[in-house]
């Protein structure tokens, strides 16, 4: 990813999520938040489909790091919330039991 110019090697297994603020981005990983200038659907489709799940517009959820999933909320291990949008929340939970059906 580059950030102001510099380049940096995020593990994707690291990600627990990925905030959306136009075509700006937040990415927050396990140790660090970065800043890029990109839009989501693009990083979308650099990520690993199978480990990462756009339950919001402006969210994406890395599913190694979804503790629970609501109706209008999911929680990520380390407490963090993020929101689910009604359109996502059954593409969303799928994905959620798929990841774990195929962790075991």
């Amino acid at each position: 990813m580059k950030e102001q110019g510099e380049i940096y090697r995020i593990v994707q297994s690291d990600i627990l999520y990925i905030e959306s603020f136009g075509h700006n981005l937040e990415i927050n990983t396990i140790d660090e938040k970065y800043n890029i200038r990109k839009s989501i659907a693009a990083i979308e489709k650099e990520l690993d489909g199978k480990d990462f799940v756009r339950c919001h517009r402006s969210y994406i959820v890395g599913l190694k790091h979804v503790k629970r999933i609501g109706k209008n909320t999911l929680e990520l291990d380390n407490g963090t919330k993020s929101p689910v949008s009604r359109g996502q929340y059954s593409a969303t939970n799928r994905a959620f039991i798929e990841y774990y059906k195929s962790k075991r």
